[in-house]
């Protein structure tokens, strides 16, 4: 590989990386909607056995 390829490369790579924590920073200043303050959250209807608020899961808890 030339230089100015591995360069580019890396350039590209770390404009990637800067866009992302950017978005990332921009999207956690960001407030919530009206009417999603609470997270009221009911899914009933999800698959995801993993996760911590799946009914499944809450009734082992109990």
């Amino acid at each position: 590989m030339d230089v100015k390829q591995i360069i580019i490369a890396c350039v590209i790579i770390l404009v990637c990386v800067a866009l992302f924590i950017f978005s990332y920073l921009l999207n956690k200043k960001t407030p919530k909607p009206e009417g999603c303050e609470n997270e009221g959250i009911e899914c009933e209807g999800c698959q995801m056995t993993s996760c911590s608020h799946h009914v499944n899961i809450n009734e082992r808890k109990e």
